[in-house]
């Protein structure tokens, strides 16, 4: 059978994570979110032409981050460490690069801790840059890798931007509410 199978990484960012197969992993989300009481994000999606090639990746990923497994498909630790993890294992087998990967900025403005997670974003983007900048200095082809830096170096300071509205909108909201009484009228 061929087709669209997707090999994917769903969790909430404090963890765990689950590594599954599925042809559709918008779907497989909403499953995942109906059983979980924290908000659930696709951290990275692999496709692969056909469902025992993704599969067999599946079975490969399960067996090498063993020590990590919580339970059945979910696997433990800090998740921007296992999702780095996974995808170089999975580049490392030959497998293909992620369709969809961590970096999304919308997931920590939908989300209701979006403060917390923002937190998160902060230092996963802070860590990428971190990677991106070894390759840059260390590879011989690192002046590719650029691009990339740049973007990185965008999305920390957008992410820095909502951390500060989120401690602003704090400190206002911790004020205490002025009544009309108390008003300054403008004079006339």
């Amino acid at each position: 059978m061929t087709g669209r199978y997707f090999l994917y990484l769903i969790g909430s960012a404090a963890g765990p994570i689950k590594i599954g197969v599925s042809s559709d992993v918008n779907r497989r989300l909403t499953q995942v979110q109906t059983g979980n009481a924290t908000a659930q994000e696709v951290f990275a999606t692999f496709r692969f032409a056909n469902r025992r090639e993704a599969e067999a990746m599946e079975a490969l990923l399960h067996r090498t981050f063993g020590a990590w497994r919580v339970r059945g498909e979910w696997f433990g630790g800090e998740p921007h460490k296992l999702v780095e993890e996974v995808i170089k294992a999975i580049g490392e087998a030959g497998g293909p690069r992620p369709a969809r990967n961590i970096g999304r900025r919308e997931f920590s403005r939908r989300s209701p801790g979006a403060a917390k997670e923002n937190d998160i974003t902060v230092a996963r983007i802070e860590h990428a840059l971190e990677i991106v900048a070894k390759v840059m200095i260390t590879h011989p082809l690192g002046v590719k890798a650029v691009p990339i830096f740049q973007r990185l170096e965008r999305e920390l300071g957008d992410a820095r931007s909502r951390e500060a509205a989120f401690e602003r909108a704090r400190l206002i909201a911790s004020r205490p509410l002025a009544t009309a009484s108390s008003q300054v009228k403008p004079s006339e």
